[in-house]
């Protein structure tokens, strides 16, 4: 069914949303407008700063149980960890218990500081986060020269004005590990979702095409497949490799 997501996350389908679709549509790519991307980030400030305040988890735990809980990492060594895209909680909350042992931690999103004040937001309350270095920062813009010993960006590049998997792979030291989990659409079927769905909040489409050559470049530790949430358009992917 046709469907258009507006900033202000008002959901209107049927023959409504097709003529609001023949005015404005994304297409298949993996970087944006410059006004594309800020009505993107419109709607997140809604969603998370106006319409889910009482919320402490943005899929989160959902990610870690697709992930195997993380345990892939366990006992991996790693002292640095960057999380982009981190959101108002964090995956990183999960997964440094799991590691143990990590000196620097690093969260980005270009929405840091605003998300700061939710109610619940973790790395405002320290615990876990307590001393993570805090970056209000896209994923393009965190790629500075600077590498960690962890990875971690998960369900991040429909948000972003500009992706690339290879990114995440130039932040990683060489032997380090990459954690990944994105939402990616058929490459056969992503020009008809652009025609049939606009979504504000999420101006990018990421394919399995894109995906396959990632996943070719890391040895592969913990591989996952979330598949049937949107009629067969697209596909949750998780993984966790160690960049060769």
């Amino acid at each position: 069914m046709p469907t258009f997501v507006d900033s202000n996350v008002v959901v209107t389908t049927g023959p409504a949303a097709e003529t609001m679709l023949m005015l404005k549509r994304d297409t298949p790519t993996l970087s944006c407008s410059r006004e594309r991307w800020e009505e993107a980030q419109r709607y997140e400030r809604r969603t998370w700063l106006e319409l889910h305040r009482e919320m402490s988890d943005d899929r989160n735990e959902f990610h870690a149980a697709a992930m195997g809980g993380y345990e892939a990492l366990r006992g991996c060594g790693a002292r640095s960890l960057l999380e982009v895209g981190c959101g108002p909680f964090t995956n990183a909350r999960l997964i440094l218990p799991v590691l143990g042992g990590v000196e620097s931690v690093r969260l980005a999103d270009p929405l840091i500081v605003e998300y700061m004040s939710h109610p619940h937001c973790p790395y405002a309350q320290g615990g876990v986060l307590s001393g993570s270095r805090l970056s209000a920062k896209t994923l393009s813009e965190c790629v500075d020269g600077y590498q960690y010993d962890v990875i971690v960006s998960i369900n991040v590049a429909e948000h972003c004005d500009e992706f690339s998997l290879e990114w995440i792979l130039d932040l990683c030291f060489p032997g380090g590990h990459v954690v990944v989990g994105e939402r990616c659409y058929s490459d056969w079927r992503v020009a008809e979702h652009c025609r049939t769905h606009y979504d504000a909040g999420h101006p990018l489409r990421l394919c399995d095409s894109h995906w396959a050559k990632f996943a070719e470049s890391v040895d592969i530790k913990h591989e996952a497949r979330r598949d049937g949430e949107d009629g067969g358009f697209s596909s949750l992917r998780y993984l966790i490799g160690r960049k060769k």
